[in-house]
């Protein structure tokens, strides 16, 4: 009877780190696609897109400067762009005193991890786009010494 006793305390046991192992292996899988705050704000693809659409309203023949904007450069290394660590998205972007004319692309508005901004010394001409107001993580903005019309959104 002792040795009954005994099995059932073991089975016991090994059905419990079975549960236990199971509901960390559903916790981990859960967590990993809900609760990572880039899957909530968009993913580091978009920021690829939201810079490339920079580069496409800078006029042609000022492009050259940015020539390290293309597919074959992770866009963390390209001239003036700033990753954070933890998630690989563009906190700065740094494009100031390249001389650059064109307008600036609404897109920069997609730049959702954006803490520091310099467009400063500049040729860029237009409205200052309303999407910038979006972006609600910038803590230091520059776009002196360009020709743009309007208001700060």
């Amino acid at each position: 009877r002792k040795r009954s006793h005994h099995l059932s305390i073991e089975a016991f046991m090994i059905m419990r780190l079975f549960l236990l192992l199971a509901f960390s292996t559903l916790t981990l899988l859960l967590g990993a696609g809900f609760s990572d705050e880039e899957s909530k704000v968009g993913s580091s693809n978009d920021d690829r897109q939201a810079l490339l659409a920079v580069k496409s309203q800078v006029s042609e023949n000022k492009r050259g400067v940015l020539a390290s904007w293309n597919h074959s450069i992770p866009f963390c290394e390209w001239k003036g762009v700033t990753c954070g660590h933890k998630h690989r998205r563009v906190i700065g972007l740094d494009l100031g005193g390249l001389k650059l004319d064109g307008i600036i692309s609404p897109s920069i508005g997609n730049l959702s991890f954006l803490r520091s901004l310099n467009l400063g010394d500049n040729s860029f001409s237009g409205t200052i786009p309303e999407e910038v107001g979006m972006l609600f993580r910038l803590q230091q903005l520059n776009m002196s010494y360009n020709t743009l019309e309007g208001v700060i959104p």
